[in-house]
């Protein structure tokens, strides 16, 4: 499924380019950068949804629900 979405978005950024490309070369340079912060973010996100994931099974695993609920909930 995740491949199939980066799919969609990476055609997706392909149309953006054609279409920004009648604004002219300033506008392609934006989309450009705007979609590499957009992606630097969307793996700090995935990276503290990971992190998160490993804080709450180790603390299932060790039996200590209250601190992995506490984590859950944070």
């Amino acid at each position: 499924m995740k491949v199939m979405v980066y799919k969609y978005f990476h055609v997706y950024g392909i149309v953006d380019v054609y279409w920004i490309g009648f604004l002219g070369q300033s506008a392609i340079i934006a989309v450009g950068y705007i979609a590499n912060v957009s992606y630097a973010f969307n793996k700090i996100g995935d990276g503290i949804a990971r992190l998160t994931s490993v804080l709450i099974t180790n603390s299932f695993g060790a039996k200590d629900y209250v601190r992995a609920n506490n984590i859950a909930l944070h």
